[in-house]
């Protein structure tokens, strides 16, 4: 059964989409089965995947509110899509993505309790989970519903964060989410890591660790509760470069990497741009694979 993986962080800019996509990418690559899941209304994981722009009203493809829509009629499977990358699937937005928090309200409601509202999502996953090896969950800027059913469907939870004060404050009140989420929906909410990203050097990142994160762990239950210390902290980092910040728009580092060396006749080009993307999103992979493994 696939390892389900929620990329979640309430602060938008942060690089959700861009860290889903790299790393199905890089699981791709190495022989993983995967499938996304896009819960944002806005679509950039969908337009990124599969080159339709779901912004323009346009994309015909059915997604995540018509599979919870079709919950109990129609398998979940009829509701993925392929990408136009091998061994990545996708599950996407559409135009009806911002009607799911309501439908999931009154499906639920309408089921007379025998369904909660935070496990709609899971309920579709779990009927497609033994065709994939892992499932990432890309989610909107916020804590709504669709983020919680998320965060209920996963394993486990990425939080990508930039190393700023108020990022750190963001990471505060994610983990006041899970808390609380736990609580109302009998769940646990399990942290995989915490990935830093537009970081500009790492002893810049190991000083500002240093600085703010030992006074969390003193003064925070929640950092103790989740276990957020230093080992949450993946050693792998995302740099602040322009080839990551396009790489929504390029699609995955790693595959352009790919055609890139292919078209220069398998020539080697010094690591900077797009390689220096596709090194850091292999390395960060690797690490969540392992934690992965572990955890099995």
């Amino acid at each position: 059964m696939a390892y389900c993986i929620t990329v979640c962080m309430q602060k938008g800019g942060v690089g959700k989409t861009t860290l889903t996509i790299n790393l199905a990418a890089c699981m791709a690559k190495q022989g993983k089965k995967v499938l996304v899941v896009d819960t944002d209304q806005q679509g950039d994981l969908t337009s990124t995947a599969t080159e339709y722009s779901v912004s323009t009203g346009h994309f015909a493809k059915k997604g995540v509110y018509d599979m919870i829509h079709a919950h109990d009629i129609a398998v979940a499977a009829n509701y993925v899509s392929h990408t136009q990358y091998e061994n990545i699937d996708i599950i996407p937005a559409n135009a009806n993505t911002p009607l799911v928090p309501g439908l999931i309200e009154m499906s639920a409601t309408a089921s007379n309790g025998t369904i909660n509202k935070y496990e709609m999502l899971a309920l579709c996953l779990c009927e497609i989970a033994d065709n994939y090896d892992v499932i990432l969950i890309d989610t909107p800027p916020n804590q709504g519903l669709l983020v919680q059913n998320a965060l209920y469907a996963s394993d486990a939870v990425l939080i990508p964060i930039h190393s700023t004060y108020y990022s750190l404050q963001g990471l505060g009140e994610m983990l006041r989410l899970f808390f609380e989420l736990e609580k109302t929906a009998d769940t646990e909410i399990n942290v995989l890591g915490v990935v830093l990203s537009m970081v500009k050097s790492r002893v810049a990142m190991n000083d500002w660790l240093q600085d703010n994160l030992d006074e969390k762990m003193r003064d925070n239950e929640l950092y103790k509760h989740f276990g957020i210390d230093e080992t949450k902290f993946f050693k792998s980092t995302i740099s602040n470069n322009q080839a990551i910040v396009e790489g929504e728009i390029m699609g995955p580092a790693i595959f352009n990497v790919s055609d890139k060396r292919k078209s220069m006749g398998g020539k080697k080009k010094r690591e900077t741009g797009v390689y220096k993307a596709a090194s850091e999103y292999m390395s960060l992979c690797d690490e969540i694979l392992a934690k992965i493994g572990e955890e099995d």
